[in-house]
């Protein structure tokens, strides 16, 4: 006895085709779909100790399918909702300039706009890859407008300063680095901020 015809196999696959899924199909209806389709065939599913070999790989496959599709969309979303976030947010440094000389603490100052809630804001030291994350953040005012003071007394005379903007889990990791830091007196360099896109840099600041 054979419990599933080679039609019933092929509609399975075709409702819940890695396609339908990736194209946009809601998870709560394709489930709902799935569901109708094995309800209407429950006499088939008495006798799955008989299915062949050939079936039983069907079956597999398309659950494999399934799974691995639903991941791969799921997985998008936070993603598609994070950039999107990030496009909103536009800033700049307007102080110091370029090629400036300052000295050890210096103001950093700018503007930023489209700032949304769950993104924060970082500066960042920078030399050629590195990088150092600064414990003062920019918050914004009313009128868009920030200002924190940047303390740098690394090894290099010649530094570049970034601004950032964050997600929640690329903030905490940020934030644990600069506790580890503090308990340690050692700050590793980074060699990128995943969660984090950089909107502003002013390069050539002279630590004298």
């Amino acid at each position: 006895m054979v419990a599933f015809s080679d039609w019933s196999t092929y509609s399975l696959m075709r409702i819940s085709s890695p396609a339908r899924i990736a194209s946009g199909c809601n998870p709560t209806r394709l489930a709902q779909r799935i569901a109708r389709f094995i309800k209407g065939r429950k006499e088939d599913y008495r006798g799955l100790r008989f299915m062949s070999e050939g079936i039983w790989a069907a079956l597999i496959g398309v659950a494999g399918s399934i799974l691995g599709s639903l991941t791969a969309w799921l997985l998008t979303l936070p993603a598609a909702v994070r950039n999107d976030a990030y496009d909103k947010v536009t800033g700049t440094i307007d102080e110091p300039s370029p090629n400036q000389s300052v000295a050890k603490t210096f103001l950093c100052s700018g503007i930023v706009t489209g700032l949304q809630p769950g993104s924060g804001l970082w500066l960042v030291v920078e030399v050629g890859d590195r990088m150092w994350p600064r414990e003062n953040r920019p918050v914004p005012g009313a009128d868009n407008k920030w200002a924190v003071r940047v303390f740098e007394d690394g090894r290099s005379k010649i530094v570049s300063v970034s601004l950032f903007v964050a997600d929640s889990k690329a903030s905490k990791r940020i934030e644990k680095w600069l506790e580890i830091g503090r308990t340690t007196g050692e700050y590793p360099e980074q060699f990128g901020l995943p969660g984090a896109r950089r909107i502003a840099r002013v390069d050539g600041i002279q630590i004298v």
